[in-house]
C-alpha cells in the first residue's frame, strides 16, 4: 500500500510550511538542553514521520488532525515500525519518532552527538522528578560555590559577572571604550585616563566626553568607529587567561549592575588575588588528573585558527577562574550517586562551555555574552569576555545571573522536564493565538550507538533489534560543510572532566578515528566531489541492505552547485533504490536563517521495492512551484533574487536526479537537463 509521503499535494505542503512558524524563533525545550548545529524543524520531522504512516488518499484536514491527536491505527502502526537514523546528530529525528511511538535506532560516530540524543530520549522515556534534580543540583552548586566563591566575589558581597578583556599584540592591547548598556545608562571607559563613567539616556549616535579629562567616546560596537580607541599595555593590567588581559569588570549586587575599571589599584589587586588563587586551585586539582585537564587540541581544519594563535591546549580556552570552577564542579558532580542525574548535570556543564569560555564574545548594546560556535567555527573574538560560571543571586542559588552559565543551562533541563509532562508548541502570532498541545506516545524502544555506519556489520546480533527496518530517515553530511567532529571537541573536553575517559593520546586517537570515517570531504579538497560520491555510495548500499522489502529511505539534501548534485546522483544510481518523489521543505531551524543563502532543503523519497518509477509523479511536483509561491509563508523561504535562484537550482537538480535514476547519464547531459528545467521555472515564475 502506498503512503502519503509518496504524493504530498499543495495543501499538505502548506501545512508543513506553517509548522515552521511554531519554531521560527524558539525550539521545543527538549532540544534546548544542549547545543547542536543544523537542527531541522522538529514539527516538520514529526509531520513527515506521520506522512509515512498515513495512506496516500488522506486529506490535508485529516493530516492536520493526526499531527495533533494520533489515532489508534497510527499508534498501532508506529509501535510495530522500526526507524533508523544513521547520522543522529542532535537527535531531532529519533526523538520525534520516539515521541510518536516508533521503535528507534540512532547511530553517530560523534560521542557528543550520541550523548545528547540519548539524554533527550532518556528524559522522555523515564522523566525524573524535578524536585529530586533540583535538590541534588542545589547541593552540588552549594558545595562547589563554597570552594570557588573567592574567585568571583569582590569585597565578599559583590558578584563578578563579566570581565572584559583584550588580546595582547606585541605587548599592546586594543579594546572598545564602550562597555555596554544597562537600563537607560550607557557605560564607558575613558581611553585616556581609564576612568569608568556612565551617561543616562544616552544615544549610540552621540559622542560623549569623559567627565575627568574630556576625552571623546562613542557608543558603537565597532572599535574602528571610535573617536579614540582604548589602548593599554599588558603590564598595566591582569592576565585573566592565556594572552587575555582585563580592562573592565561588570559587577552585580542585588539588581544593581555597575562597571569597574581594572586600572583602579584596589580593583586590580583584588582581581590579581582571584587569578592567583585560581592558579593555585588548578595546580592542586591537576596533581592526579593532569592528563585529563591539559589535553592537546588536535590539529584540524576548524581548530587551525586557534592553534595559530597559540591555543594548543583545551585548558587555554578558559580563563583561570573559569577552569578552576569547572574542575571543582566536575569533582562535585562525580560524587552524585544517581547515574541519571549525574549525566544531566554533565550535560549542563558541557552546554555552558559555549558562554563560559574565552571563545565567547561580548555584545555591548545588550551587555551580554554571545555564545561561541554560533557561526559554526572556532575563532578568537575581539571582544573577549569572562563570564562567571556560577553567577547567581546570593539569596537564591538557583536564580542565575548571566545567560549561558552552568545554572542557566541547568534551568533549560528543568524546563524540558516540565514540557515533557505537557508537550505543547506556541503558535505564532501570524497564524492564531494560543498553544497547540501535541500527542506524545513514547511506547517503543530506543537504542543509540556511538559508531559509524561504515563500521556497522549487522543489527541482528543485538537482542531486540530487527535485521531490517521499515524506514531509514536522516540528514546526511553535505559537501563543503563544517566539521562538527571538530566543533564539538570543546563539549567533549568538558564532559571528559566528569567522565575522565580520555587522556591526550586517547583523545587524539578518538578524534583521528572520527576524521578517518568522516563522510563530508574537506572543502579545500581538489577531489571533494569524487570523495563524496565514493563515501555516499558505500552508505546507500549499506542502508539498502538494512531496509525491508517495501521499506522507505528518506533524506534531505541541498547544495548550491550542480557538481555536488551529480556526485549524489552517481552515489545512488548503482543501487536498486526506486525513486518515488521529492519536495522542497523548510531547512534548518537557526537564529541565523535570515542571513543564509538558502532556507530550504530538498526531501528525497526512495523505496526498496514497489512499482516501476514513472516520471508522471515528478511532473505534478514540478507544477507545484508556481502555486507554492502564491503562499506568503512559502515565499518567505524561497526568497528573492539570488536566494530564489539557488532554491530553483536545487529543485531542478533534484528533478533531474530522480528522473534519470533508473538510467545512467554523463555529467554534461545532467547539467544540460538542469539548465533546461531552470529556464522553464524562471519563465513560469
Amino acid at each position: 500500500m502506498t503512503r502519503l509521503i509518496e504524493n504530498l499535494d499543495i495543501e499538505h505542503l502548506k501545512f508543513i510550511y506553517e509548522l515552521s512558524l511554531f519554531e521560527w524563533s524558539r525550539r521545543k525545550p527538549i532540544y534546548e538542553i544542549h547545543k547542536w548545529w543544523a537542527r531541522r524543524y522538529s514539527n516538520i520531522i514529526r509531520a513527515l514521520l506521520i506522512a509515512h504512516l498515513l495512506d496516500t488518499n488522506v486529506s490535508a484536514k485529516e493530516f492536520r488532525e493526526t499531527f495533533q491527536c494520533l489515532t489508534d491505527e497510527i499508534e498501532r502502526k508506529a509501535s510495530k515500525s522500526w526507524i533508523l537514523d544513521p547520522f543522529v546528530g542532535g537527535g531531532t529525528i529519533v526523538t520525534e519518532a520516539y515521541m510518536l511511538g516508533f521503535n528507534v535506532v540512532g547511530i553517530d560516530i560523534n560521542p557528543v552527538a550520541t550523548f545528547i540524543a540519548e539524554s533527550q530520549l532518556s528524559l522522555i522515556c523515564s522523566p525524573i522528578s524535578e524536585r529530586e534534580l533540583l535538590n541534588i543540583a542545589k547541593d552540588v552548586i552549594k558545595r562547589a560555590w563554597s570552594r570557588v566563591k573567592g574567585l568571583w566575589l569582590f569585597s565578599s558581597s559583590v558578584m563578578k559577572l563579566h570581565t572584559l578583556a583584550a588580546i595582547s599584540e606585541g605587548g599592546i592591547c586594543y579594546a572598545n571604550p564602550y562597555l555596554g548598556k544597562h537600563g537607560k545608562k550607557l557605560w564607558f571607559i575613558c581611553p585616556n585616563c581609564h576612568n569608568v563613567f556612565s551617561v543616562r539616556n544616552g544615544h549610540s549616535q552621540n559622542v560623549y566626553l569623559c567627565p575627568r579629562c574630556s576625552t571623546k567616546v562613542k557608543a558603537t560596537t565597532r572599535a574602528r568607529e571610535q573617536p579614540s580607541l582604548l589602548e593599554f599595555r599588558s603590564i598595566d593590567t591582569v592576565e585573566i587567561g592565556y594572552n587575555a588581559f582585563a580592562y573592565a569588570v561588570e559587577t552585580c549586587k542585588g539588581a544593581e549592575r555597575i562597571f569597574l575599571s581594572v586600572f583602579d589599584p584596589g580593583i586590580r589587586q583584588e582581581l590579581e588575588n582571584q587569578v592567583n588563587n585560581a592558579k593555585l586551585l588548578i595546580r592542586e586539582l591537576s596533581k592526579k588528573d593532569q592528563d585529563i585537564i591539559f589535553i592537546e587540541i588536535p590539529q584540524g581544519i576548524e581548530t587551525l585558527r586557534l592553534r595559530r594563535l597559540g591555543y594548543d591546549n583545551f585548558s587555554k580556552i578558559f580563563s583561570y577562574c573559569q577552569l578552576a570552577t569547572y574542575l571543582v564542579l566536575a569533582e562535585e558532580i562525580r560524587k552524585v550517586p544517581s547515574h541519571k542525574i549525574r549525566k544531566l548535570l554533565t550535560l549542563a556543564l558541557s552546554n555552558s562551555v559555549r558562554s563560559c569560555s574565552m571563545l565567547a564574545s561580548y555584545y555591548q548594546p545588550h551587555a551580554k555574552v554571545n555564545p561561541a560556535f554560533v557561526i559554526k567555527s572556532f575563532w578568537m573574538p575581539k571582544n573577549l569576555v569572562e563570564l562567571n560560571v556560577l553567577a547567581h543571586d546570593l539569596r537564591d542559588l538557583l536564580r542565575y545571573i548571566g545567560r549561558g552559565n552552568f545554572i542557566s543551562a541547568l534551568c533549560k533541563i528543568v524546563r524540558a522536564l516540565r514540557w515533557i509532562k505537557k508537550p505543547r508548541i506556541k503558535i505564532d502570532k501570524d497564524t492564531k493565538n494560543g498553544k497547540l498541545y501535541l500527542a506524545v506516545k513514547p511506547r517503543g524502544k530506543f537504542y543509540i550507538f556511538n559508531l559509524a555506519i561504515q563500521e556497522l556489520q549487522n543489527f541482528s546480533i543485538i537482542p531486540g533489534i530487527p535485521k531490517n527496518f521499515d524506514l531509514v530517515i536522516t540528514d546526511p553530511p553535505y559537501i563543503d560543510t563544517q566539521y562538527y567532529s571538530e566543533l564539538s571537541l570543546a563539549f567533549m573536553y568538558a564532559q571528559n572532566l566528569v567522565f575522565r575517559r580520555y587522556d591526550t593520546k586517547y583523545f587524539i586517537l578518538q578524534y583521528q578515528r572520527t576524521k578517518d570515517l568522516e563522510i563530508a570531504p574537506s572543502r579545500y579538497s581538489e577531489n571533494k566531489y569524487e570523495d563524496y560520491m565514493k563515501h555516499m555510495n558505500t552508505i546507500f548500499q549499506k542502508l539498502e541492505s538494512l531496509l525491508k522489502g517495501d521499506g522507505y529511505l528518506t533524506f534531505t539534501f541541498h547544495y548550491p552547485r550542480i557538481e555536488g548534485w551529480y556526485a549524489l546522483y552517481k552515489s545512488i544510481v548503482t543501487t536498486n533504490l526506486i525513486p518515488i518523489n521529492f519536495y522542497v521543505i523548510p531547512g534548518e531551524a537557526s537564529g541565523r536563517l535570515g542571513r543564509s543563502s538558502l532556507l530550504v532543503d530538498i526531501l528525497l523519497v526512495f523505496k526498496k521495492g514497489g512499482k516501476i518509477f514513472r516520471e508522471e509523479s515528478l511532473i505534478t511536483t514540478l507544477q507545484l512551484i508556481p502555486r507554492l509561491l502564491q503562499n506568503n509563508i512559502i515565499r518567505k523561504f524561497f526568497g528573492k533574487g539570488s536566494r530564489l535562484r539557488s532554491t530553483l537550482l536545487n529543485f531542478a537538480c533534484a528533478y533531474t536526479l530522480m528522473k534519470n535514476l533508473m538510467k545512467r547519464i554523463p555529467r554534461d547531459k545532467f547539467k544540460k537537463e538542469v539548465k533546461e528545467i531552470m529556464n522553464k521555472l524562471e519563465h513560469v515564475i
